[in-house]
């Protein structure tokens, strides 16, 4: 598998040729899902915002995680009616906010824990 990977003609899309995707499409759409509503309720009550946000900025960012989630649920529908396998790209964007979501969840626990 890895000596592929030097061939120069190698076309780097088909590797994950082959392989159901749609568990993980599943997984992380659900649980980016929830971490969106949950990162969103922790700006609410503050455990993440700086004290000098103003409200252009946290209505901004409620909305841009409402569409995540909306995104992402839709996403999942849309892939489970149809039986769509989904680009290996499209899953690694959707790990990268997963991480980043979960991050922003990690820094909220700390901060509250060092405030006591």
């Amino acid at each position: 598998m890895f000596n592929k990977l030097f061939d120069p003609h190698f076309a780097f899309s088909t590797l994950l040729d082959g392989y159901d995707l749609s568990g993980v499409h599943y997984f992380a759409c659900l649980f980016g899902a929830i971490m969106a509503i949950y990162v969103m309720k922790l700006w609410d009550h503050g455990s993440v915002t700086l004290n000098g946000d103003c409200v252009i900025a946290q209505w901004t960012r409620r909305i841009a995680l409402l569409l995540l989630t909306l995104s992402m649920l839709w996403s999942l529908a849309y892939s489970t009616q149809k039986g769509w396998q989904p680009w290996p790209p499209d899953l690694f964007a959707l790990i990268g906010v997963d991480i980043f979501l979960a991050s922003t969840i990690l820094v909220a626990f700390k901060r509250n824990r060092a405030l006591g």
